[in-house]
């Protein structure tokens, strides 16, 4: 149960891995330099989001642009005087139809910008690229912890921000994402990891944020259960005759 708490496979992620090893071809890397690097980060991601992983970052940020790319048009179908009836962020099951058109193609529905698919592909490539590298940053650097680093602030440091040096958490990279069982991306994410059996609380494991376990509950080291041996015992016995 604790492994699968701790499961931080982007197994979803993995298909769209391919494509981007399918798309950079040795002539599609000729033309621009950049995609060298990105292919080579790409290639060697391991298919986990763990804090070192430029490959996932990479892989992940390609669909993100890639989606928003695809799905606009759509959204822009819908829009009602100045503002759209609908956002691309607001797909939910945006994954689907994004699969479908990649892996598709269907000529009609290419963006006239393009001549082809694969040059519509390859600059959500690029644009991944620039969007990663724009502040002089290597994409090697642009590792998934950088970006998912979530700063725990308490409540009164929030209103009392001078506060925030003695009651904040430690700003650390957090392995996980929003799409896997170790729900972890920004601030939203999993709260507490327990593993536990009525009878069996001496073999129990839990994990908490915040406190003197935060440090544990964020690299995946569980911590007893129990504080400790018990000290006292009550014992609920019925009254005589009942």
């Amino acid at each position: 149960m604790l492994a699968v708490q701790l499961d931080d496979r982007a197994l979803f992620l993995e298909r769209w891995q391919r494509l981007l090893l399918d798309l950079l071809t040795p002539e599609a890397v000729r033309q621009d330099p950049r995609r060298a690097e990105f292919r080579r980060l790409v290639a060697a991601w391991g298919g986990r989001a763990a804090v070192d992983s430029a490959g996932y970052r990479l892989v992940r940020g390609f669909r993100l642009v890639l989606m928003q790319r695809l799905l606009k048009p759509f959204a822009e179908a819908y829009r009602t005087g100045d503002e759209p009836r609908f956002q691309v962020g607001w797909f939910a099951q945006g994954e689907g139809p994004a699969w479908a058109l990649v892996t598709r193609r269907p000529p009609h529905l290419l963006d006239p910008a393009f001549r082809t698919w694969d040059e519509a592909l390859l600059a959500g490539v690029d644009a991944t690229i620039e969007q990663l590298t724009r502040d002089g940053a290597t994409l090697a650097q642009r590792t998934w912890g950088q970006l998912n680093s979530p700063r725990v602030q308490h409540p009164l440091a929030k209103a009392l921000p001078w506060l925030s040096r003695w009651l904040d958490m430690p700003t650390l990279a957090i392995p996980g994402a929003a799409d896997m069982p170790r729900f972890q991306e920004g601030v939203y994410g999993a709260s507490e990891r327990l593993v536990v059996a009525p009878g069996h609380e001496a073999d129990g494991l839990i994990m908490l944020p915040c406190g003197d376990s935060h440090r544990d509950w964020v690299a995946g080291r569980p911590r007893p259960f129990l504080p400790g041996p018990a000290v006292q015992t009550l014992v609920l016995e019925p009254l005589d005759g009942n």
